[in-house]
């Protein structure tokens, strides 16, 4: 082989390696792009994620306080005395009385 034949390899294996080096860079870059996209697009899904849970909680605690509220309005309706009436009210009376005489074992019929 030559002087100038070995020069010449030489050159191209320098040439080749400066090219494989400039491939690897253009993949680098590549790679750091796509890593960055995607950070990015996990970045997004994640607020995304963070505004529909937000929503849900606020809405459960909507929903929470109505159940509350209506649980309370229940209540009250239920403390509230019951008007009963005055043939009604002797009707329950005899049928307490009744009941009262049965289990005690009275005998009278009314």
């Amino acid at each position: 082989m030559s002087e100038a034949t070995s020069d010449q390899v030489i050159n191209r294996v320098l040439e080749a390696e400066k090219n494989a080096r400039h491939e690897v860079d253009i993949c680098r870059h590549k790679a750091a792009v796509v890593i960055t996209d995607s950070r990015e697009r996990v970045r997004r899904i994640m607020n995304r994620a963070d505004e529909r849970i937000s929503k849900v909680h606020h809405i459960a605690d909507r929903l929470g306080e109505k159940l509350l509220t209506d649980i309370n309005i229940n209540t009250n309706l239920l403390t509230e005395p019951v008007k009963i009436d005055k043939k009604v009210r002797i009707d329950v009376d005899k049928a307490i009385s009744l009941l009262i005489a049965e289990l005690i074992g009275e005998n009278h019929e009314r």
